[in-house]
């Protein structure tokens, strides 16, 4: 399983995406990602597809090649 801030992290380097983690806004426990709404409806709508695509890859065990 993947930490929040090392997927905030991910995010950032790998897709160009920035959120934020939700200890820094003191949400409780673990599993918390926050979002801006200020950016233009177009940079909103493709920087939550970029998360969303990214958490899925996170999230989705992959197979290997063996097929095993």
């Amino acid at each position: 399983m993947i930490g929040e801030e090392e997927l905030c992290l991910k995010l950032l380097l790998e897709r160009n995406v920035a959120v934020h983690p939700g200890f820094l806004f003191d949400f409780p426990g673990d599993g918390w990602l926050v979002i801006s709404l200020l950016p233009p409806i177009e940079q909103f709508a493709e920087g939550v597809r970029l998360l969303l695509d990214s958490i899925a890859e996170t999230l989705t065990p992959h197979s290997d090649s063996s097929g095993v």
